[in-house]
């Protein structure tokens, strides 16, 4: 194969979710399943073209698919704790990349295929943890505070 770019086909989605939510007073809690399904993926390659742009590609299969779960916790009327994780796997499916071939002619390449890979810049956790203290909320505002 030779050195020519690829035409750029438009990438197709499909998105399914499920998801489930628990809320009492003081207390949140959700999970969402999420599937997504991708044909012609646009990513980039990680090269840039001569004027500095990202170059992408096509690749034909791959998929997002995970569980995002959130909990709030009010502990006390001055002390909030949230958190929120993403557990996912995020794969392209039989993928083939090119590379230039050292010593070829100029813009001569062959595949390396990878199979079943990792996305780039996806990672397979994603979290977050935040405590929120409000020690003068029940101060009477005579006090000088809001």
């Amino acid at each position: 194969m030779k050195g020519e770019l690829s035409p750029i086909k438009p990438e197709r989605m499909v998105d399914t979710e499920v998801g489930y939510e628990y809320k009492q007073p003081g207390l949140s809690l959700g999970a969402n399943l999420y599937f997504m399904e991708y044909k012609d993926m646009l990513l980039e390659t990680g090269k840039l073209s001569s004027s500095g742009y990202a170059i992408k590609e096509n690749v034909p299969r791959s998929w997002r698919r995970g569980i995002e779960l959130t909990a709030s916790w009010e502990a006390f009327s001055w002390l909030r704790l949230d958190a929120n994780g993403t557990f996912s796997d995020n794969k392209i499916r039989d993928y083939v990349k090119y590379v230039e071939v050292y010593g070829g002619a100029k813009g001569e390449t062959e595949p390396v295929p990878y199979g079943t890979t990792n996305m780039l810049l996806s990672p397979s956790v994603i979290a977050m943890g935040q405590a929120t203290l409000n020690p003068w909320k029940n101060l009477p505002s005579s006090h000088g505070f809001p």
